[in-house]
């Protein structure tokens, strides 16, 4: 998921391998981002919006753009890592709009 086939865990030294090696042995990754789709558009002016699944705070819409068909938008949240999948919806916050997940950046 991510960006993990970019990295080799195996390669030689290169800047930034005992960073990458620590993260992955001790999965401290918390957060990963995701492509969201927005039915009813922009919801509002002001980002970040929390986004919300089953009353709990899963994530933030950190950036948001008009379009994705039918007057809806496309976004990009910062989710927390396993917290949602693909095809799941999460609730913008401010609006009670509907995310759709479409897919793990």
């Amino acid at each position: 998921m991510g960006l993990a086939a970019a990295v080799s865990l195996t390669k030689g030294c290169y800047v930034g391998q005992e960073v990458i090696a620590r993260l992955d042995t001790y999965r401290k990754v918390q957060r990963e981002p995701a492509g969201v789709v927005l039915s009813r558009g922009v919801p509002s002016d002001r980002l970040p919006l929390a986004l919300m699944r089953d009353a709990e705070e899963v994530g933030v819409l950190t950036s948001c753009v008009a379009g994705g068909g039918g007057g809806g938008a496309r976004g990009i949240a910062v989710l927390r890592r396993g917290s949602a999948r693909i095809g799941d919806l999460l609730t913008v916050v401010a609006s009670g709009e509907p995310a759709e997940v479409v897919a793990h950046l």
